[in-house]
């Protein structure tokens, strides 16, 4: 057996195993960019599913806030609804204590007037006896 290699031998075993590692870099190569690509087609549509997520998060937040504005303002309305009320109510009883301390007023005055009449008449039926 011949122990040596031949020149042309060791140069075509050489260029033969970098071909093919060449071509196995080449399918690695190939490989890496679909990857790249999958994870970059991946990162848009993760992107665009925040963003969606984000934009109806946004529109429930929204919505929220509008019917969170829309009960407050109706609150407010009722309060002002009740103070006015209550205004309107304690005018009436303002009103109502006026009236009758006059007219407990004018009662006194005819209570008083009636003692004087009284009195003359008694006088007048003492004188008469």
């Amino acid at each position: 057996m011949n122990s040596k290699v031949e020149p042309r031998e060791a140069y075509n075993k050489i260029r033969e195993n970098m071909l093919e590692l060449e071509i196995e870099r080449d399918e690695q190569q190939k490989a890496l960019e679909l990857l790249k690509e999958v994870r970059d087609q991946e990162r848009k549509e993760l992107t665009r599913a925040v963003q969606e997520a984000r934009a109806e998060g946004g529109e429930y937040a929204e919505q929220i806030r509008n019917e969170m504005a829309a009960r407050i303002e109706k609150q407010v309305q009722m309060i002002e609804a009740l103070l006015e009320d209550k205004r309107e109510l304690q005018e009436s009883v303002e009103g109502m204590q006026i009236k009758m301390k006059e007219s407990a007023s004018q009662q006194d005055r005819q209570c008083k007037v009636l003692e004087d009449k009284l009195q003359v008449e008694l006088k007048r039926n003492r004188d008469a006896w």
